[in-house]
């Protein structure tokens, strides 16, 4: 296998734990529950049991058409309440509503984002990424993960730095520098960084790296020490 087909399969795994920060399900909302009063059904059987005889006296019926409106009166509040119960769109995972045509503004923690990116692996015929943890800063994120080259029997650490940009409403990685951690020295060290250097030079464009996400308008990504601040709505 060439070095460019190498750098492409590998970068490729790399930037699918970068979207993963800021990846959302596309699982769509449960049905609305409806609520069917009962409390008519009920007063009409308690009219057609009730009816007075040719001998029953006049104060009779007045006195069952005064117990029955009490019923009638309290369906509108117990169908109302049902509604209200049921209304609030579904989220995510990571927060972000489930429901087309929605708004949101969610705040991840450091601790959020690695506990949902826990065991999390994705495989080649030749490379398999795993392990991220993210480290996030005021000016970047940071990712470390676990690299493993089958057909050379090589495991190494990348720490992948990068900062998320919102561009017309598209996302964006800038992806700053990816270099490999004490596990690997001397001439394997440097066949990676050659390799993953020209890779990024080829997915690069004037904002980054382009993610697609057809479901999602972006309107703001804020990093902070230990947070990442997301606005936009869902298409």
């Amino acid at each position: 296998m060439s070095n460019k087909r190498r750098a492409l399969r590998l970068t490729a795994l790399v930037l699918c734990l970068l979207v993963s920060i800021c990846s959302c399900s596309k699982q769509q909302a449960t049905p609305e529950a409806t609520a069917t009063p009962s409390a008519d059904v009920a007063a009409q059987r308690q009219t057609s049991t009730s009816s007075p005889t040719k001998t029953t006296t006049k104060t009779v019926t007045p006195t069952q058409t005064r117990t029955a409106t009490p019923t009638i009166t309290s369906t509108p509040t117990l169908a109302q309440t049902a509604v209200t119960d049921t209304s609030a769109p579904a989220v995510n995972e990571w927060g972000i509503p489930n429901t087309a045509n929605t708004p949101f503004d969610v705040t991840l923690t450091e601790e959020q984002i690695n506990n949902n990116l826990a065991g999390l692996s994705v495989s080649d015929s030749d490379f398999e990424v795993s392990d991220p943890q993210a480290t996030l800063g005021e000016d970047d994120a940071l990712v470390h993960i676990s690299v493993y080259y089958e057909p050379a029997n090589v495991r190494l650490g990348l720490n992948v730095r990068g900062l998320p940009i919102v561009y017309e409403g598209g996302l964006y990685i800038r992806v700053d520098d990816v270099t490999a951690d004490d596990s690997v020295k001397g001439l394997t060290r440097l066949l990676v960084q050659t390799v993953v250097d020209a890779a990024l030079k080829q997915y690069s464009g004037e904002h980054g790296i382009a993610i697609p996400f057809d479901q999602i308008v972006f309107e703001s990504i804020d990093l902070a020490s230990g947070t990442v601040h997301i606005v936009g709505h869902t298409r």
